[in-house]
């Protein structure tokens, strides 16, 4: 299953990608990245971007059902 997931936070990326598991299916997470599109333009910094794709990335290769993931948008606008 390929899924996309932008958020903020490392806990929420977990959760996001875990929600997926109900289907039972590998995942891929085809794009993720640390970016808020709630409409609140809570943005993360240079620093967060790093934390976030470190802690994402340190997660799921530790997640047998994850077959694959692409950062997307790792700019600070």
């Amino acid at each position: 299953m390929a899924v996309h997931v932008y958020t903020t936070t490392v806990d929420n990326f977990k959760s996001a990608v875990t929600a997926y598991r109900t289907f039972g299916k590998p995942i891929m997470v085809t794009e993720y990245a640390c970016h808020d599109y709630s409409g609140n333009n809570n943005q993360c910094s240079t620093s967060d971007i790093w934390t976030f794709m470190e802690g994402a990335n340190t997660w799921m290769q530790s997640q047998d059902d994850i077959t694959g993931y692409f950062f997307f948008g790792t700019c600070y606008l």
